[in-house]
């Protein structure tokens, strides 16, 4: 790669970021002029890496999907049982939360998303976690794994939200999530001392 190209891809890579990042604090994609502001480049300079805000999506969304992929990837999830897999899971998707915006905000609404592209790099990996659940009997066998995956879906978006809006921590949250999860929200049995 020339020198030439790897600087545009990293001007390319920062406009992405900044984007990403100012979607995170917002409820709808950022305008174009204050994603030049916060990328440091000028107007001009973003509309030719990106000519329309569709294209500005398009590689957000691709970014978000290669980054959750590989961070998955190197969490280690084939490696460790199914409660660990899945606080790892957590750690590596809550802060992610950014991303998951991204995804979220467009996913239905904009040209190029492709769900066969994030089935492979998101929903893939965590599934095998799921599958493998399901094989050593720690899973309810009367659900699939993509049952079980959708339900643990619901709890993590909720423990983003609990991270976001309450104030807990990501650790935190990668620690109750699992737990909920698994175990269910039932208070414990008391133990009585005689």
């Amino acid at each position: 790669m020339s020198r030439g190209a790897a600087v545009q891809d990293l001007v390319a890579a920062g406009i992405v970021a900044a984007a990403t990042g100012l979607l995170a604090d917002a409820t709808e994609p950022p305008t174009m002029a204050r994603v030049a502001q916060a990328a440091g480049v000028a107007r001009a300079t973003l509309y030719r890496y990106f000519p329309t805000r569709e294209d500005l999506i398009d590689a957000m969304v691709a970014s978000a999907l290669v980054t959750t992929h590989d961070a998955l990837l190197g969490a280690g999830l084939d490696v460790v049982d199914l409660r660990e897999g899945l606080a790892r899971v957590c750690r590596v998707l809550i802060p992610g939360r950014a991303r998951f915006a991204v995804l979220e905000s467009v996913a239905d609404g904009v040209n190029g998303v492709d769900r066969d592209k994030v089935e492979q790099a998101v929903t893939g990996p965590v599934l095998v976690l799921f599958a493998r659940g399901l094989d050593s009997g720690e899973l309810r066998p009367d659900l699939t794994a993509r049952q079980h995956l959708r339900l643990f879906g619901g709890v993590l978006k909720a423990a983003m939200e609990m991270v976001s809006r309450d104030g807990m921590t990501v650790e935190e949250a990668a620690a109750l999530a699992p737990g909920l999860f698994l175990d269910g929200a039932a208070a414990r049995s008391a133990v009585h001392i005689a």
